[in-house]
């Protein structure tokens, strides 16, 4: 939270008023692409409207529960309907080979993850990028960094997520076998991911794993945007060397 209102005291007045906060912001920000760069990268500890429609709107925010709620069913049919004749007559073999292909799809989520984050949510923009190129990105991610504590719009809507995840599907259901059980450890990946996320903004976690978790994407978000594109795992970050080094702190930060 310090790191925020340091953040908001450096704006400059140019910057301040770049927007109308009491609109909609999506129809804006084409307005502002030669300080988009900037701008979005000076987070706020504010709401935000992405649409003027109430309708579309609405459907930008997700409430965190919602997504367990939406894809735990999803999951648990993937599995059931593959995994439960395997189970009954007790093949091992294909037990082990089911349990494989789920952990492969949840692999699958981590790269997808970061490969996602780092060149599509961080595609680069600069001052002569096109204002569709910055309003998309805006509504794709940039958002997040300007407004990192909406409750509201830290989890993905399942509506577009379930999309996706046909789009996915598509194509693994012709180049793979058991192309549920891979979606299903996908899905799970996601899942979690998406949990770990919403904890990691406003959480206050007691268990050293995610206090390092909470710090390491706290700096990407305010201060290494080029680095730590690995929310739910560092591996990929470790792998493609766009690891965040945490520095030891002589104290133990305090999120609330």
């Amino acid at each position: 939270m310090k790191m925020v209102e340091e953040n908001n005291r450096r704006v400059s007045g140019l910057s301040k008023h770049l927007v109308d906060w009491s609109r909609a912001m999506l129809p804006q920000i084409g307005k502002i692409c030669k300080h988009y760069e900037e701008w979005v990268h000076k987070p706020v500890d504010r709401s935000l409207r992405l649409f003027e429609p109430w309708y579309l709107e609405m459907c930008s925010k997700t409430v965190w529960w919602v997504v367990p709620i939406f894809w735990l069913p999803v999951i648990s049919a993937l599995i059931y309907n593959q995994i439960w004749a395997v189970l009954f007559a007790g093949n091992m073999v294909k037990i082990l080979a089911l349990l494989f292909y789920f952990l492969l799809g949840v692999i699958f989520w981590t790269f997808l993850e970061y490969v996602l984050h780092r060149y599509l949510f961080h595609m680069p923009i600069n001052k002569q990028s096109h204002p569709w190129i910055c309003t998309f990105h805006f509504m794709i991610h940039g958002l997040h960094h300007k407004v990192p504590f909406d409750s509201m719009r830290l989890v993905f809507p399942p509506l577009p997520g379930a999309i996706i995840a046909v789009i996915i599907y598509a194509p693994l259901s012709i180049i793979v076998p058991q192309p549920r059980i891979i979606l299903a450890g996908a899905l799970s990946g996601y899942l979690c991911y998406d949990m770990i996320h919403y904890y990691l903004h406003y959480g206050d976690p007691s268990s050293k794993l995610l206090y390092q978790m909470k710090r390491y994407h706290y700096q990407h978000h305010f201060a290494h945007q080029d680095l730590g594109f690995g929310i739910s795992s560092p591996f990929w970050d470790i792998v493609f060397s766009t690891r965040i080094h945490l520095r030891k702190l002589r104290y133990r930060l305090k999120w609330k």
